[in-house]
């Protein structure tokens, strides 16, 4: 394996930030397909809209599977090497 350049710190952060962001946003898209909550994105909602619980409910499920994700990331490596 060619060792990490410590002058190419940057373009690392970029290529972490770029493939996590892409992992997470798959991730996301898994659970609206499977209509999962594992996060409670939907307890958060109802706990800022108010009616009645069966209402409320109907709503989140029509707007769970129409949500749009933006995930920011932001990394800073310090280095590269072996830690001994």
């Amino acid at each position: 394996m060619k060792p990490l350049d410590p002058n190419k710190l940057k373009t690392y952060e970029e290529a972490v930030v770029k493939t996590c962001e892409t992992l997470i946003i798959n991730l996301l898209k898994k659970f609206q397909k499977a209509n999962v909550d594992p996060l409670g994105f939907g307890l958060d909602y109802r706990a800022h809209h108010f009616g009645t619980v069966k209402e409320e409910w109907k709503a989140w499920q029509a707007l769970y599977h129409e949500l749009e994700f933006n995930v920011n990331i932001q990394v800073k490596l310090d280095g590269v090497g072996v830690i001994k």
